[in-house]
């Protein structure tokens, strides 16, 4: 499981919130054991040269990311998108808490990617 934090929200609490949202979800969803992966980061850094990148190059199919909400996947919304077509066709599943989303390498999947880059490119940001 993989919590991004930007080092102004860093505080205890949050985090022990983010957790315990976690951990409800996977016992929740029964998916077994949970490995927190934390990062206080730059804004600056690319994904491939924070914990993210390295967590990744790791998943394989079949894997199982949960992340409490979308945006802490990536800093921009181009990033978040590279990153989820990434986990995607990898065949990783990803789990979004907040919004009790499971994406993964289906059309169901592929339709809410092209609606947020949709969404994205129609906002011009």
């Amino acid at each position: 499981m993989y919590l991004r934090m930007f080092a102004f929200q860093l505080t205890n609490r949050r985090l022990k919130n983010q957790r315990s949202e976690i951990f409800k979800y996977a016992n929740e969803k029964k998916l077994g054991s949970v490995e927190f992966i934390e990062e206080t980061v730059s804004g600056r850094k690319s994904w491939k040269e924070r914990e993210i990148g390295a967590l990744i190059s790791k998943l394989r199919k079949g894997g199982i990311l949960i992340i409490t909400e979308l945006s802490r996947l990536g800093r921009s919304m181009p990033e978040i998108m590279e990153l989820l077509s990434i986990l995607l066709r990898a065949g990783v599943e990803l789990h979004v808490v907040e919004s009790r989303q499971i994406l993964k390498d289906d059309l169901q999947s592929k339709k809410f990617s092209s609606q947020k880059s949709a969404s994205f490119v129609q906002k011009g940001t």
